[in-house]
């Protein structure tokens, strides 16, 4: 990732969370003071980019084929749009795949004994 690598080589970790990318992250970085005005475009045309991406990502997955299975994987506890997107890359058509039961054991999504 370009922008933990940028951050990091000026001095700046990330400390307040195991993750990047959550809201505490966010909040963090753009409250990161940068001295050169350099490092400060560089960090926004980057965090531009990203957003750009997750924007198209989206688009792609609300194609109707795709969508569909899509919104269903959403119905799991704690699966969103771009989890719910890599898996359908991950399963392909989830409707060909079996019984919904095996779908999850192999997702890791159903609890064992």
């Amino acid at each position: 990732m370009r922008v933990p690598s940028l951050l990091t080589a000026r001095g700046h970790v990330y400390r307040l969370g195991k993750k990047p990318w959550t809201k505490t992250f966010i909040q963090w970085l753009n409250a990161v003071p940068l001295e050169y005005d350099s490092d400060r475009h560089a960090l926004r045309t980057n965090l531009a980019q990203i957003h750009m991406h997750d924007q198209q990502i989206v688009l792609m997955a609300k194609q109707p084929r795709v969508w569909t299975q899509v919104e269903i994987l959403q119905g799991f506890r704690g699966i969103a749009v771009f989890t719910a997107i890599q898996l359908v890359c991950e399963l392909g058509d989830i409707r060909c795949s079996g019984h919904i039961t095996a779908i999850m054991a192999y997702l890791g999504l159903a609890p064992s004994e």
